[in-house]
């Protein structure tokens, strides 16, 4: 899935394989990805949506399982963390927070721990890689859930 979703993303786009991994991947690489022989980490499919500016949420969004409001969310909470902006961060906690959906629960989890750590000035690599795990399954769970109940 992960496969062919990288190939409409990058026809949209109108690029090559090499348009689309230059200075981000290895094309060869990237074309067993695109050929479902190869599987792309979470670290380096947020790297090259992040430098063909693709919020991480627009790329699920074709998956045609998430929600307007988790992928509206999901645009702000990645930038906010991007540009450190903490105090944007904390009142996207407390506009979450006052929703009290239970779809938001993973989402209330996810900017309090990214907040922490901006807060604590803890944002090392393996940190940051972890947040984008957690946002990433996040977003497959909620895949997976909405085949099951449609």
């Amino acid at each position: 899935m992960i496969s062919e979703r990288l190939k409409e993303v990058r026809c949209s786009l109108h690029f090559s394989q090499k348009q689309m991994t230059e200075k981000v991947l290895d094309r060869s690489f990237y074309s067993r990805v695109e050929n479902d022989c190869s599987e792309i980490s979470v670290n380096d499919l947020i790297k090259l949506l992040h430098h063909h500016r693709i919020p991480v949420a627009n790329f699920w969004e074709g998956f045609g399982a998430t929600s307007t409001d988790v992928l509206i969310f999901q645009s702000r909470i990645t930038n906010t963390y991007l540009n450190k902006d903490v105090a944007v961060l904390q009142n996207l906690w407390l506009v979450l927070h006052m929703l009290d959906l239970y779809e938001f629960a993973d989402l209330k989890i996810l900017v309090e721990t990214i907040f922490h750590k901006i807060i604590h000035k803890k944002t090392d690599e393996y940190s940051m890689q972890l947040v984008a795990q957690i946002a990433l399954k996040y977003l497959e769970i909620c895949f997976k859930n909405q085949n099951t109940i449609n």
